[in-house]
């Protein structure tokens, strides 16, 4: 799921994906009182993760583990599960926002913040319609506030979805044999579909990102103040920065996925043989996931959405052994 969204360049990938691991560990702990049985499931997802995906960093593998440990203890202490799968969902989304801008703020440092602020008031002081002190506005708080709520938006339609997730899979039941008609029509067409990366300047996001530097270093020219004010921050936060990256990518990250990697050798022996089910699932998982949406294809976007997940799983967890059939 993650390298589709990647492909795709889509915004608030993260987002995205913890909502979907908030879903699959409810279902998990819906199905299953077994104790363990969702950080087993999380051990694995984390083989197949270094399996398909090599190069994933550190940091994002301590995001699925927090998941999953999360989604072990809170299923395990309650028995109400839609408040369980609600309070998963707010907790995880929650941690993906909060690490991201650690992780922003361990590497730039406050400067990093400061500087768009500093860089917004002098936006805002050329506007003649802004009468207001532009050096009381903290656009850098705004985006942190706004960047929170987006994902703690997320957290609390997942876990309301997911804790609904176990009633609409019984409703779209009654659809199961006309979408394993269309998965069997589908894998016997094979298609080859090719990414093809537009260059930077084709890209919208690039190209606001390329105007914004553009606009910095154009602005350093002027004598407006911001420049003799925050050039020695910003040539601090910028050679820290680097520092931090170069240490992180080239010997901490390394060292880590060394040790990581070698205690995942170990688990991937013990659970070999879920790997392999679940790799050999991988491409008719692709076939099932188009099936659903085009079978979703006569609602608008928002219930298609949604219908669409309610197919999906309801085809994965009681056609998927029919469909191989």
């Amino acid at each position: 799921m993650g390298g589709l969204l990647h492909a795709g360049r889509l915004p608030f990938t993260g987002l995205f994906i913890s909502s979907a691991a908030v879903i699959f560990i409810s279902l998990i702990g819906f199905s299953s009182k077994k104790r363990g049985i969702i950080l087993n499931a999380t051990i694995t997802v984390l083989i197949i993760k270094g399996l398909v995906s090599p190069h994933t960093p550190p940091n994002a593998y301590f995001a699925v583990f927090f998941q999953g440990l999360m989604g072990e203890i809170l299923f395990a202490m309650s028995r109400f599960y839609r408040l369980t799968a609600l309070l998963l969902g707010i907790i995880c989304l929650l941690q993906s926002a909060l690490q991201k801008l650690f992780i922003i703020t361990l590497v730039f440092g406050f400067t990093f913040w400061n500087s768009i602020d500093i860089f917004t008031a002098y936006i805002l002081k050329q506007l003649p319609l802004f009468n207001l002190q532009a050096t009381d506005i903290r656009l850098s708080i705004y985006l942190i506030a706004f960047y929170i709520a987006i994902h703690l938006s997320a957290g609390i339609i997942a876990g309301w979805f997911a804790g609904t997730l176990p009633h609409r899979i019984e409703k779209q039941k009654k659809h199961l044999s006309a979408i394993l008609k269309q998965i069997s029509i589908r894998e016997n067409i094979t298609t080859t579909d090719a990414i093809i990366r537009k260059k930077w300047w084709k890209r919208p996001k690039k190209i606001v990102l390329f105007l914004f530097l553009l606009s910095l270093i154009i602005i350093s020219y002027f004598d407006t103040g911001l420049y003799h004010y925050q050039f020695s921050k910003t040539m601090i936060m910028v050679i820290r920065s680097l520092l931090i990256m170069n240490l992180w990518f080239f010997f901490i990250s390394p060292l880590i996925m060394k040790y990581f990697n070698r205690f995942m050798n170990k688990k991937r022996r013990m659970n070999e043989g879920d790997v392999k089910i679940i790799m050999r699932s991988i491409p008719q998982i692709k076939t099932i996931t188009l099936a659903c949406w085009e079978y979703s294809s006569h609602y608008k976007f928002t219930k298609r959405f949604f219908v669409f997940m309610e197919l999906l799983f309801m085809v994965i967890i009681n056609g998927l052994s029919e469909a191989e059939d």
